[in-house]
Order: C-alpha cells, then sequence, then structure tokens
C-alpha cells in the first residue's frame, strides 16, 4: 500500500489518497535521508577529488550516476535518471495498476526538496 504516489509527501491513509502496487513502484517512492551537510538529494560529495557524485539507490542496490564539478549538475543527473526510471516502471506495470497511478508516476517531477 501506498500513500506517496499519488500525493507527494501525504502522510493521510484513506480510500482516496492510497493504493495498492507492486514493492517495486512502492520502493521507488521511499523518502530518502537527508544527506551529509544537506546536499541535494541523491548528491555526494567525493572530497578526496572535489567533486559531486550523484547516485541512487534502489531495491538495495547503489547505483553510481557520475561525478560532476558543482552539486546543482550532480542533482539534474540524479533527477533525469529518477524521473525515467518512474515513467519506465510505470510503462512496465501499466497493466498491473490503476490508472490513476499510472497518471501520477507519469506526471511525476522530483524536486529537489523530495
Amino acid at each position: 500500500m501506498d500513500k506517496d504516489i499519488l500525493i507527494k509527501g501525504n502522510t493521510v491513509y484513506s480510500p482516496e489518497t492510497v493504493s495498492f502496487v507492486p514493492k517495486i513502484i512502492n520502493a521507488l517512492f521511499i523518502r530518502s535521508v537527508k544527506n551529509e551537510r544537506n546536499y541535494p538529494l541523491g548528491v555526494f560529495i567525493e572530497k578526496d577529488k572535489n567533486k559531486f557524485r550523484a547516485c541512487i539507490k534502489f531495491m538495495g542496490k547503489n547505483k553510481k550516476l557520475g561525478t560532476f564539478n558543482t552539486a546543482e549538475d550532480a542533482f539534474k543527473q540524479y533527477k533525469e535518471y529518477k524521473e525515467n526510471l518512474i515513467k519506465d516502471m510505470a510503462e512496465e506495470y501499466r497493466d498491473r495498476i490503476p490508472d490513476k497511478i499510472y497518471r501520477a508516476m507519469i506526471c511525476r517531477e522530483v524536486e529537489i526538496t523530495d
């Protein structure tokens, strides 16, 4: 059961705000722990290189998305990857999820504050 797909940041469980979805889709919307030193979501510093690393953790696996000169550029890569991942999963599970969930996933925008 997921409460965050239809309404980003939702804390209310009700028939209007929740849906049953496959575990893999629910995992896409688990809130990440805030990064050290207030870097954007999905961005970490590589101190030895003085660069910023974009990475994503999904289904227990970390994936490095690239290294960048700025935290903003690293976040842009994270955002693009995450939005594409959500859209790809929406398409893959199209016939197994409610239409309202599919539409919410297709329209989802990842924000720096997520």
